[in-house]
């Protein structure tokens, strides 16, 4: 019988591990800049890092997955919108989970969990660059269907760039970019 699941925030200590697993599970992702790990190492440095939303999960005492959220902003298009101070939203990324445990759930789990945790603290809309086929089953749309595209490459972004209210209706007057 498999070992349940554990999520729960990471540790300094395990930095390190986490810095690994993210490593090998992004040698085998469809999409991979290649320094994914770096780039958890960058934000967790950053004014951005958010300790809480910094997960990890454990089969037994394997440590078999791991994900991020980070604060991030939506700018409003000033031509569009004369207003106001950027929305806050958490940016998701990156999501792993190790090569011998997918397609068990485990990135759902993260997910789940990491949404739960965001509202608790107060948060009210997530975003992420992924495989549509995967975060649209977790409840996330694409972003341009509320008017909210990536700051550069429009188009490179668009198929990949989707959001998620944790609050119904928040989005429905957000629109602008969003730095990723």
């Amino acid at each position: 019988m498999e070992s349940e699941i554990t999520i729960r925030p990471e540790s300094p200590r395990e930095f390190s591990a986490v810095y690994d697993l993210v490593r090998v599970a992004f040698l085998s992702a469809k999409i991979s800049a290649g320094d994914e790990q770096d780039y958890v190492s960058y934000l967790r440095q950053s004014a951005n890092y958010i300790p809480e939303l910094s997960l990890v999960a454990y089969c037994g005492d394997q440590l078999v997955g791991h994900l991020m959220m980070s604060k991030s902003f939506i700018r409003p298009d000033r031509v569009c919108v004369p207003r106001l101070e950027p929305f806050r939203l958490l940016l998701l990324a990156p999501l792993a989970v190790e090569l011998r445990h997918r397609k068990q759930g485990i990135g759902a789990q993260l997910v789940q969990n990491a949404f739960q945790r965001a509202a608790q603290l107060g948060w009210s809309a997530v975003a992420v660059v992924g495989d549509p086929a995967y975060y649209e089953r977790m409840g996330f749309v694409p972003a341009a269907r509320y008017g909210i595209y990536a700051a550069g490459d429009r188009q490179m972004y668009e198929p990949y760039l989707l959001v998620k209210e944790l609050t119904p209706g928040v989005l429905d007057s957000v629109s602008g970019t969003i730095d990723l």
